[in-house]
């Protein structure tokens, strides 16, 4: 099957015909509109699966929960987006520095860095390209890195295309040095000033998540330094060397000492991961000269952690 995209797996909402599952499915969970025609189009060239098995009849009833899926073409993908809604306004503690080359944003915790599959949700680099623009021409605006959805904090975005090159080698060599803050459950007061370097990849059963390994994973490895203690619970400062998905969630659980709200390596689901990306320090793209940002501490973030 040629230019495919993506392989969306999906399930039936209710007990309907393929053709509105796939149709409500696509809208409520990729914010993609399907059209009759488009779906007798995709049958036709058998991009849908039902049990793994292409289809080439569309009038079929699936029933609720059952699996099926859909292959869609990169041109299919950006033809059916519907329109991002705009719900997120940038605001001045959202702006930390900003100059013509480039500009330090404080991204808040639940809002995705950048556009992900489901691409009519807001994200902070639209958000940013609408504030720096205003209501003429839209004007460029990059991002080099992301922060989990739930994590709030430090992003750095380039605003000159002559100047690309500069950011990205400031992240592939590992030049950018970033610092978080992170609330970590330690009822006994015990957490002590740590390095872990593991191997880590994707977790085959769950792709949500990453898992240390003993070969064939990406190396990775983080600084952690406590830096209070109050009611059980420490504020832990932590500085990873390499940037892999999830670095600092998986370390901090495999040592014992899970972020609070962490869903998926801690404990418990209350509330959002309290991890908080603090500082970033790096050379001035014309100067040279060592420059250091640094985010407010996020309100939810525990008070006595900061007496």
């Amino acid at each position: 099957m040629k230019n495919i995209f993506k392989v969306l797996k999906l399930r039936a909402y209710k007990e309907d015909s393929l053709f509105n599952n796939l149709k409500n499915t696509l809208r409520e969970d990729f914010s993609l509109s399907l059209e009759l025609n488009d779906f007798k189009a995709l049958v036709k060239d058998k991009r849908i699966r039902i049990r793994g098995r292409e289809i080439s009849e569309a009038q079929i009833i699936l029933q609720e929960s059952e699996s099926f899926s859909v292959s869609l073409t990169k041109s299919q993908f950006k033809q059916w987006s519907l329109p991002i809604k705009e719900s997120i306004k940038i605001s001045p503690e959202m702006i930390i520095h900003e100059e013509p080359i480039f500009l330090i944003g404080n991204k808040p915790a639940n809002l995705s860095s950048n556009a992900t599959i489901q691409s009519s949700q807001d994200n902070f680099l639209c958000a940013m390209k609408r504030y720096i623009s205003g209501p003429h021409k839209e004007k460029y605006l990059a991002l080099h890195h992301r922060i989990d959805y739930e994590t709030s904090g430090l992003l750095l975005f380039c605003k000159k295309k002559s100047q690309n090159k500069f950011f990205t080698e400031l992240f592939e060599n590992r030049i950018i040095k970033k610092t978080y803050l992170a609330v970590v459950i330690d009822q006994e007061n015990i957490f002590s000033d740590t390095k872990i370097s593991n191997l880590l990849e994707r977790d085959p059963s769950n792709k949500m998540k990453v898992r240390s390994v003993k070969k064939n994973g990406k190396n990775a490895l983080t600084s952690f330094k406590k830096i209070s203690h109050a009611e059980g619970f420490s504020l832990i400062e932590a500085t990873p060397e390499t940037g892999r998905l999830h670095q600092i969630r998986v370390h901090l659980s495999e040592l014992g000492f899970p972020i609070v709200g962490d869903s998926i390596y801690g404990r418990e689901n209350k509330g959002r991961t309290l991890l908080h990306a603090y500082k970033l320090k790096f050379p001035h793209p014309i100067s040279k000269e060592i420059i250091e940002f640094c985010a407010p501490i996020p309100s939810d973030f525990p008070k006595e952690l900061f007496i």
